[in-house]
């Protein structure tokens, strides 16, 4: 009986066998090459040939929105499009800002962005740097990897640097300097 059951729907299951076989090994393939990290497809914009993460990008999104966000009181898509527009912009500008103190010679070393960690007062605790603390408000607060925010630290105390130089050279006007850099700006990517 088991036997003139497989024959007669021998090709039937034949066919399933196969459809679930290929489709297990569609499921593998694409889960793997969609979640593999490629060139391209992970930054959101490319100013003057450097890239800007998505990760960096969610990150800084995520900490406008949360700045904004009321309790129990969901956000308006204006003001959600309103902080991803600011936080481009913020990108962008802190792209332009790096790239012009490097051109200006302006060099944050190690022990500088160590010192101005070791100084914020959210990652102290009686007094002196906490290490748990400071991995504790990247990852709960920030979103970001220790790299990705020493590196954010350097390009804000450069920044500081090239105002201060810029400022001493007799009220140059920063804001033109963002406009005049000769910034070339490239979105990868629709929101």
């Amino acid at each position: 009986m088991l036997m003139n059951f497989l024959r007669k729907y021998q090709f039937h299951i034949f066919v399933a066998t196969m459809c679930i076989f290929f489709f297990g090994m569609f499921v593998g393939f694409g889960g793997y090459f969609f979640t593999a990290k490629s060139g391209s497809g992970d930054s959101i914009a490319e100013v003057n040939g450097e890239s800007i993460p998505l990760r960096v990008f969610y990150s800084h999104y995520r900490r406008a929105l949360a700045q904004v966000q009321q309790p129990g009181k969901p956000l308006e898509d204006a003001a959600r499009q309103q902080k991803r527009d600011e936080t481009v912009r913020d990108l962008v500008q802190g792209i332009v800002f790096s790239k012009e103190a490097e051109r200006y010679g302006i060099r944050v070393p190690d022990k500088q962005v160590v010192i101005n960690l070791t100084q914020q007062p959210a990652f102290q605790e009686k007094g002196g740097f906490n290490p748990r603390m400071y991995m504790q408000y990247l990852q709960s607060e920030l979103h970001m990897s220790p790299q990705d925010f020493e590196e954010e630290q350097r390009r804000s105390l450069a920044f500081f640097k090239l105002r201060w130089l810029i400022q001493g050279k007799g009220g140059f006007n920063i804001q033109s300097m963002v406009l005049t850099a000769g910034t070339e700006f490239e979105s990868k990517n629709t929101f």
